[in-house]
């Protein structure tokens, strides 16, 4: 399978031009593929979304699984969980995956395995973090989500864009 038709089938009531965003998982051990992809299915119109977890063939030649993460006690009307992503660890057996949900102004950071299966979660958002009271739904806080070890510990920090917070 290619990777739109997997996310076709797992996400059948997706609009057809959702946006998907990709993020590598390469550490993730899945037997009989090569590598992992997290892929993010937010659409901002509908304000639908998810998270899947794909393993791809060793050969290149499609998907070789696919699973949906569990995000149903996340998830709200109208926030489109996965227009983002960004892999803060990739490590086995679980990658931490921060995933946007802009519509309601919040960062899930998830502790994600190779098969889909979901061992953590911690919200980022103006109501978990004081230091963060203007950025919500209204400024799209997680619209965007970076990932890079700026201070060179070995560890990658989080960047989180909010495009309309005006500045």
């Amino acid at each position: 399978r290619h990777l739109t038709d997997a996310v076709t089938t797992l996400l059948p009531d997706l609009p057809v031009a959702a946006p998907l965003t990709i993020a590598p998982l390469a550490t993730l051990s899945v037997p009989g593929s090569h590598d992992a992809v997290a892929v993010g299915a937010g659409d901002a119109a509908s304000g639908a979304g998810a998270l899947l977890v794909l393993a791809l063939h060793p050969n290149g030649q499609g998907v070789a699984s696919a699973h949906r993460v569990p995000t149903s006690d996340l998830v709200v009307a109208g926030d489109a969980l996965g227009s983002s992503l960004a892999v803060l660890s990739p490590s086995s057996p679980d990658a931490l995956v921060a995933v946007g949900a802009p519509g309601r102004g919040v960062v899930f950071v998830l502790a994600v395995s190779a098969l889909g299966q979901r061992s953590a979660a911690t919200a980022i958002s103006s109501a978990s973090h004081g230091s963060l009271a203007d950025l919500d739904a209204a400024t799209r806080f997680g619209a965007a989500l970076a990932s890079m070890d700026v201070d060179r510990d070995g560890r990658l920090e989080l960047f989180v864009g909010a495009p309309a917070s005006g500045s």
